[in-house]
């Protein structure tokens, strides 16, 4: 149990008490806080789990794939026409399968021969995705004629979009998102939007197509500003841009430690910074959203961290990478080789996850206040790189917290108290704030 100290801004003082694994607020006394209606929360509340989840121990035999799949990714190959300085997939790249067209047709035509349902979201995925633009004019076609009620969707970094592609996307009712870093793109190469080319494709996909399209910008330190990072859009393009900053950057190497990893003063900067941005009086609602909304639903429906999986959903039996050999892989961004190499498609009762470790098998997880937002951080993660990750998504996940703590309450969150075990930023010497966790 959790002890929560907060304020208003009158002086006005308030204890409450939080189980991070019931998702409930209680009184100082040990009584049911009782929650305000807040419209839409729970309207849009997923539906219950009818059972636990399947908790994979590293080292043991871990979790089955199923035939019957929600979310298919594709991996067309890991190749890629730029060198993103956080890069998830760096390391694995020469490990990826080299495949083409005649791969692509094989995968399709033995499709029956192990998918025993229509996946709901089918993905396809790089390196850089349209570098394979040939594989996808050849799959996207015949998936969509099998598949019509499936969303299909990539992510890609803009470099290669142009009025085909566009047209070509639509055609196909196809979702895309463009990761660009606005005003920290020097961290991951040229700027796609100075091609005039580009920059147009981008309008159009903003303006025709504005319930499939988002540009992604990954949280850094040079980039948790939002409203700096929505402001640079917004004028670069001439329109206001769909920006998603819902996803903190996490530690794959050494080398992105050793240039990307946060200080304890740039974390305690950046909670701050997101938690009054998506509280901000002016409506602007900048932030972390999404996890916000989460935690919000995690109070109001008293989720059991029980039924709780991992952030990325891939430790899931129904969600499956794989690439055109149809070897399967822990996820999207590593090649199925060596501890990453889950089986085969053909193969799949020998299939298994070996590479991940439960949240609920972290010490760390077990007494965070943000279990149930953050779900583990990458689920295949250990040591330095784990820890270094870890420490992101706390601040990322505790802005979210305090920020629906704040809509619950009208209270800001000054200090948490409790048995909350979690890796001592890189300089233990935190600047003083207003919110604080102790």
């Amino acid at each position: 149990m959790i002890t929560i100290d907060l304020v208003n801004d009158t002086g006005n003082k308030l204890i409450l008490k939080y189980d991070q694994h019931l998702g409930t607020l209680y009184n100082e006394d040990g009584s049911d806080y009782d929650l305000p209606p807040i419209e839409g929360v729970l309207d849009a509340h997923s539906a219950p789990l009818k059972e636990p989840d399947r908790r994979i121990l590293r080292g043991e035999i871990g979790g089955r794939k199923s035939s019957d799949l929600s979310i298919l990714k594709i991996q067309l190959g890991l190749k890629c026409n730029y060198s993103c300085s956080y890069c998830l997939q760096a390391t694995h790249i020469d490990d990826a399968a080299n495949t083409g067209l005649g791969d692509a047709k094989l995968f399709l035509d033995k499709l029956d021969t192990w998918l025993t349902s229509a996946p709901k979201k089918i993905e396809f995925w790089g390196g850089e995705p349209l570098l394979y633009y040939k594989k996808l004019k050849y799959m996207v076609p015949l998936l969509r004629k099998k598949f019509p009620y499936a969303e299909m969707s990539m992510i890609t970094n803009g470099s290669l979009l142009n009025d085909e592609v566009v047209d070509f996307l639509d055609e196909y009712k196809f979702g895309l998102a463009v990761s660009h870093d606005g005003p920290g793109q020097w961290m991951r190469g040229p700027d796609p939007f100075d091609d005039p080319v580009v920059a147009a494709a981008v309008v159009r996909l903003i303006t025709e197509q504005p319930r499939t399209f988002s540009i992604n910008s990954v949280i850094t330190k040079s980039t948790m500003d939002f409203r700096k990072s929505q402001d640079w859009f917004d004028e670069k393009l001439g329109v206001p841009a769909p920006l998603n900053m819902a996803e903190i950057i996490a530690f794959y190497d050494d080398e992105t430690l050793e240039q990307h990893r946060f200080t304890a003063d740039e974390l305690s900067t950046m909670e701050d910074m997101l938690f009054y941005d998506i509280i901000a009086p002016d409506g602007t609602g900048l932030g972390p959203q999404g996890p916000m909304v989460e935690a919000l639903k995690m109070f109001y429906n008293k989720k059991d961290s029980k039924y709780l999986g991992q952030s990325c959903g891939m430790d899931r039996p129904d969600v499956m990478s794989c690439d055109l050999n149809g070897d399967i892989a822990t996820c999207q961004n590593v090649a199925p080789v060596k501890e990453h190499y889950v089986g085969s498609v053909y193969e799949l009762d020998v299939a298994e996850v070996k590479s991940s470790t439960h949240w609920a098998n972290r010490d760390m997880c077990q007494e965070c206040p943000v279990v149930q937002l953050c779900k583990g951080s990458c689920m295949f993660l250990h040591g330095e790189q784990f820890d270094a990750s870890c420490e992101t998504s706390f601040a990322y996940n505790m802005a979210a917290l305090k920020a629906a703590l704040y809509v619950i309450t009208g209270h800001v969150t000054v200090a948490m108290h409790g048995n909350i075990i979690r890796p001592a930023p890189m300089v233990v010497k935190p600047k003083p704030q207003l919110i604080a966790v102790g």
